[in-house]
């Protein structure tokens, strides 16, 4: 069956009134990804259809692009004609350009395959080409239909979304030079946008805190180019019901935290929190007062080793296992581990405590462990490390004398094992697990 045929018989029941849903009328702008099957892709395009026949009036029109190449999909308008289409045939007659087009979109679907997942859209460059190509003089809906929220560009892998990753706050006021989420001179990128997102299920989540993440972040990018994130749910209806029915108010009054500590924060996934003893993440383990042998420190496994501290500060940790490139806020993924934000206690995305899990074997009497003051009081500030081996914990107390120094002594820290200067300590496994 032909889309307009389809989309004709729907439509039908709209004319006929079974459709029983008031339709808020205004202007859209709606994205697609281009990645999944054809008949799914159909069956997205013929909704999408749908919703903007009863949605946009005479005299006014909408667009649908598609999110991974920006590249306009498909134009629909209405003339200033309102007698003639009160007739919703006509309104498709007059744009059988259009449903041609969505048809052809949704049969050149692209397959998923390696990292072009179900979904995928690149979120920066979408908010950007809106700018320079559908610009909103008053009220218009952006609506991101069966899309992914994660981000991931092979040619930036630095600032990949896979896995359970999300940029900081810091990303967003900063330069498009400096990162692909900088919002820096696009304040107004977004006005008048009520933004709805209907993500395509929950393949991307990895636990309640990661979406918490993720919409904050979304949030953030929208707000900060003057647009309003109105929606964001697991299924791409409420989206369109939503944008239907318009709403408008924001979703959640998040406060950006800054600190100029740019970073991507890779987000523990709960397995991972819980694994090891019956008491739960690193940070909330009761300590060990037993001394690890010999054999267990030169093939730990399963190690964690972890930073928390309670002042208004900023830490950082990194460690190196030799012959390796140190594992930090600077290159979180590396051979022997990774670097996790947890957030036991924190909501905070920049100031979370961090975990660098490793999982072994690991030498640890030959292992580097560095910790830096980045910022905060210029008179010092204390925190603890702690060091688990298969769940068993140690920790101990430590002090920056200071002041802290923004991370400016790393290279030559790291590649010495001395502090560069007062803010950074060099901190021996041994003495935390009492092996000396």
């Amino acid at each position: 069956m032909k889309l307009s045929t389809r989309i004709a018989s729907a439509a039908a029941l709209v004319a006929a009134g079974l459709f029983a849903e008031a339709a808020y009328a205004r202007e859209a702008v709606v994205v697609l990804s281009p990645v999944g099957n054809a008949e799914g892709k159909l069956t997205e395009v013929e909704a999408v259809a749908l919703h903007l026949i009863d949605t946009v009036e005479p005299g006014e029109e909408a667009w649908v692009i598609n999110g991974l190449t920006q590249e306009q999909i498909a134009h629909y308008t209405l003339g200033n004609d309102p007698e003639r289409y009160k007739n919703q045939r006509n309104r498709m007659r007059d744009n059988a350009a259009f449903f041609r087009n969505l048809k052809g979109f949704a049969e050149a679907a692209i397959t998923p395959k390696e990292d072009v997942f179900a979904g995928k859209i690149d979120f920066p460059s979408v908010l950007r080409t809106l700018n320079a190509n559908y610009p909103a003089g008053e009220a218009r809906d952006l609506i991101f239909y069966n899309v992914s929220p994660v981000t991931h560009d092979p040619r930036h892998l630095d600032f990949s979304m896979l896995g359970s990753v999300i940029p900081d706050d810091d990303h967003i006021p900063s330069s498009r030079a400096d990162t692909i989420y900088g919002a820096s001179g696009e304040d107004a990128y977004l006005q008048n946008y009520a933004v709805h997102w209907g993500m395509n299920g929950t393949a991307w989540r990895v636990s309640d805190r990661h979406e918490h993440f993720m919409v904050r972040f979304i949030s953030g990018s929208v707000t900060s180019r003057d647009g309003t994130l109105s929606t964001f749910a697991q299924d791409p209806a409420t989206a369109l019901r939503n944008a239907k029915a318009g709403v408008s108010e924001r979703i959640g009054q998040f406060a950006p935290e800054l600190d100029g500590h740019r970073t991507m924060v890779h987000l523990r996934p709960t397995a991972a929190l819980e694994a090891g003893d019956a008491g739960g993440s690193i940070y909330e383990r009761t300590l060990s007062q037993r001394t690890p042998d010999q054999d267990e420190l030169r093939a730990a496994q399963n190690v964690e080793i972890a930073i928390k501290w309670d002042c208004a500060c900023d830490f950082d940790l990194a460690v190196q296992v030799w012959g390796d490139a140190p594992i930090s806020f600077r290159a979180p993924r590396g051979v022997s581990g990774t670097l996790f934000k947890d957030f036991t206690s924190s909501a905070s995305l920049n100031t979370a405590w961090e975990t660098i899990a490793m999982p072994g074997p690991v030498d640890l009497q030959a292992l580097t462990v560095a910790v830096n003051q980045f910022s905060g009081a210029s008179g010092g500030a204390q925190a603890e490390l702690r060091i688990a081996i298969i769940g068993e914990t140690w920790g101990r107390k430590l002090r920056v004398a200071g002041p802290a120094d923004r991370g400016a002594g790393f290279e030559r820290t790291l590649s010495r094992r001395a502090p560069a200067n007062p803010a950074w300590l060099i901190v021996n496994p041994m003495d935390v697990v009492g092996a000396n």
